[in-house]
């Protein structure tokens, strides 16, 4: 499939943790994609509002504003935008919480690198 020139390729990693972020940004640089970061919920908003992403990796626990507002404000602003979300606590509430705002994956930390990475790419092949 050709990738559309249309911002396909743009992701945005929201963490509050900056080992998460670089450990993150470090894969998915090296499979081509165009990054953005942001350090917690509030930054997240901003730049989803500003830009047009295809796929938001959030962690859900972080300072002020939950990953939970960033997944709702972005299927908001641009319902085609796949969300996955990464936890270290893991629960079903969250979970069916995430499902139910259109979350297009739930992964509890640890996860493995292959997993999110095979999600990704699915996403933007589509």
């Amino acid at each position: 499939k050709m990738i559309q020139a249309n911002g396909n390729r743009n992701l945005l990693i929201v963490d509050d943790e900056e080992i998460m972020r670089n450990f993150l940004g470090e894969v998915f640089s090296k499979e081509g994609y165009q990054l953005d970061f942001a350090s917690d919920g509030d930054e997240a908003i901003e730049k989803i509002r500003q830009k047009n992403y295809r796929v938001i990796i959030t962690d859900i626990r972080m300072p002020k504003v939950e990953g939970t507002e960033v997944l709702r404000v972005a299927k908001e602003v641009s319902p085609q935008v796949e969300v996955i979300i990464i936890t270290g606590y893991a629960s079903d509430v969250a979970a069916r919480e995430c499902e139910k705002l259109g979350a297009f994956a739930y992964l509890s930390k640890p996860f493995q690198i292959k997993h999110i990475r095979d999600l990704v790419n699915k996403i933007v092949t589509e």
